[in-house]
């Protein structure tokens, strides 16, 4: 019996912090997909009423993404997603551009930007492309230093 006991210890010990890492992957890649839902719900809304929508990004670690003209049916605030072990999700604009970025009445953004998604928690660096011309949004691994100026070429297509 103590042996079935040391022996379910020792696979606990190794298979939680795996689970806790997974668990945290995922909820940065869900932050990911709200980003991405949000940039494409402006997007469309500026489509349908055929006028301009604007999002702003407010980054960090209470991060938000906010509509000033209710292009978006809801905000999305980042701050709520705390993670396994207190952590909370970081979204990182530095790319140089501002934080708003307006869709015209044909879908077209007004700047190109890179939203990178991570937490301290998880190598796990996520991050959203819009390209200015079409209004291209893509999603993607961030292979480069989020501590810098981000870059969009490295945002990289997820495999």
């Amino acid at each position: 019996m103590i042996v079935t006991v040391a022996v379910a210890g020792a696979i606990a010990a190794v298979t939680v912090p795996n689970l806790v890492g997974v668990l945290n992957r995922n909820q940065v890649t869900e932050a990911q997909r709200q980003v991405e839902s949000a940039l494409k719900e402006a997007q469309r809304q500026a489509l349908r009423r055929g006028r301009s929508c604007s999002i702003t990004i407010t980054a960090g670690l209470d991060a938000t993404i906010s509509s000033p003209d209710g292009c978006l049916a809801s905000n999305r605030n980042f701050g709520e997603n705390t993670m396994i072990g207190g952590d909370k999700i970081t979204i990182n604009t530095n790319d140089g551009e501002g934080n708003t970025i307006t869709f015209s009445h044909k879908g077209i953004p007004n700047i190109q930007k890179v939203i990178v998604i991570t937490s301290s928690y998880t190598d796990s660096q996520k991050c959203v492309a819009i390209t200015d011309g079409i209004g291209t949004v893509r999603t993607g691994t961030y292979t480069g230093n989020v501590g810098g100026t981000l870059s969009l070429n490295s945002c990289t297509p997820a495999d």
